[in-house]
């Protein structure tokens, strides 16, 4: 916990903020070097497949723009030429079967430089068109419950459900959620005889007064695959059936500039060995909305603001990230960093960091800055005149790790630092007297953890695995507030 401290205050403290320059990001001498277009070759096994494609421009100045959404794709024969029936169709570059057969899929874009079309080509096969597959509850029904947030714990996944509804939390229990739609209540959720009038897709569409809103409309594949559930008398899947076992999204870390667009790509690997596309079946979430943002087919937009931010991908209870970073400036020359002297792996982390976001780091900082933000950020309190003299005077080349040190063992250090996580932690005292011990014990606890330096992971394990009581574990008082 402490060196962690010291590392960061040997950095921030020495260096302060960081300066840079917005540029250009794509300038007129940059043409296309080659476009990549991921996967290389699909298979499509039944009709309810889809498959997105990632169209990546390759630049001559070494740097990466996505073109999925506004490249043009045309369908053509196995030997190349226009079809009018293709085996597929594409739209914003996911490809959906169309009937049975092989197609070639090409990829063109514009380059604004040299004002010439360039080109890929990605092959298509479809098989098992026509066959209507068996559907499973697991595989089939629950991410579209999923994605549309019907077992979010604002709706029927929280505890108790919701009025008399009751699933579990993203689809955990499938066995449990089967059972709540197809056997409770009578079966009055779901009629094998008209599928359109079930009571589950009748309040999904609005057509019923529903709580929550309309999920999804009549025209979606959401609708259309829970209609077909139904119509084939509720299958719930065999135990031999494959199940989910790890999800990865596409690209897993990209650089783009603000105001640019990426679209992600999410695959299901199973239990059988096979693997399917599954991005508009994902839910997506950006982790900093003000820098990034995802519509539910996995595009994200970049905002205004540059730095890095993440976008969390869950799938069947399974979770990804795509980290996208927002740079201040490609083009910030090696000699910006020359005057930085990396004295530790964090150092080296930070300026690694830094290059990567386009970020100059500022000149070294006075003696007398150094110790006003070393004593503030760590004891809470300014230097005193005298401490502030005696570092002036100093003449040793390590004397500000030397202060970090110091300052780290002082008792105001853990007084500090306690303060913050107790309000962090939410350790306050209800009920007048009554929680007054444990809430005194969990603030000792917190403050000797400071004291004795314990690592960050046994910090956080003392008290999320907390258990017994407030005099053999202080942290179980924490579960007062977030049970």
């Amino acid at each position: 916990m402490r060196c962690r401290v010291q590392n960061l205050f040997r950095v921030v403290g020495a260096f302060g903020i960081a300066a840079w320059l917005l540029t250009p990001a794509w300038g007129a001498s940059v043409r296309i070097a080659t476009v990549k277009i991921e996967p290389a070759e699909i298979s499509l096994r039944h009709a309810d497949q889809s498959v997105q494609l990632l169209v990546t421009l390759q630049l001559s100045d070494g740097t990466e723009r996505d073109a999925t959404r506004t490249a043009s794709y045309t369908v053509l024969s196995a030997d190349g030429k226009p079809v009018k029936s293709p085996a597929v169709a594409v739209a914003g570059g996911r490809i959906t079967p169309l009937a049975d057969g092989v197609a070639n899929i090409s990829v063109s874009v514009l380059d604004p430089a040299t004002k010439k079309t360039v080109t890929g080509m990605v092959k298509a096969t479809v098989t098992e068109f026509a066959s209507e597959r068996r559907l499973n509850f697991a595989n089939d029904v629950l991410p579209v419950l999923n994605k549309a947030g019907c077992n979010s714990g604002g709706c029927h996944g929280k505890q108790g459900g919701q009025n008399g509804f009751a699933l579990s939390l993203f689809g955990f229990d499938p066995k449990l959620d089967y059972d709540a739609i197809a056997r409770q209540s009578r079966g009055r959720r779901v009629s094998a005889a008209a599928p359109e009038q079930s009571l589950l897709l009748q309040k999904a569409t609005g057509e019923t007064v529903h709580g929550g809103g309309v999920r999804f409309n009549t025209e979606s594949d959401s609708y259309r695959l829970i209609a077909r559930w139904i119509h084939q008398g509720l299958p719930q899947g065999s135990t031999n059936d494959p199940v989910v076992q790890s999800i990865e999204v596409f690209p897993r870390e990209r650089l783009i500039d603000a105001k640019s667009k990426q679209q992600l790509r999410v695959v299901a690997s199973y239990s059988d060995g096979s693997s399917a596309d599954v991005t508009r079946q994902a839910e997506y979430k950006s982790q900093q909305p003000d820098i990034l943002v995802v519509d539910p087919s996995g595009e994200v937009s970049t905002l205004e603001h540059t730095g890095e931010g993440a976008i969390m991908v869950r799938y069947m209870g399974l979770v990804d990230v795509a980290r996208v970073s927002v740079p201040y400036s490609r083009h910030v020359p090696d000699a910006a960093y020359a005057h930085f002297k990396p004295a530790n792996y964090v150092d080296e982390l930070v300026l690694a960091k830094w290059k990567k976001l386009g970020i100059t780091p500022s000149e070294v900082c006075t003696d007398e800055e150094f110790i006003r933000r070393a004593s503030l950020d760590s004891i809470g309190t300014l230097p005193t005149p005298a401490e502030a003299r005696a570092f002036a005077a100093d003449a040793s080349p390590d004397k500000r790790a030397k202060l970090v040190d110091r300052l780290l063992e002082r008792n105001e250090y853990a007084d500090y630092w306690a303060g913050y996580w107790g309000d962090l932690l939410r350790n306050k005292r209800r009920n007048g007297d009554q929680a007054k011990r444990g809430t005194f014990a969990f603030a000792a606890w917190i403050r000797d953890a400071f004291a004795q330096n314990l690592p960050y992971d046994q910090f956080v394990r003392g008290i999320v695995t907390a258990q017994g009581n407030i005099s053999d574990s202080p942290p179980v008082v924490w579960y007062r507030e977030v049970r």
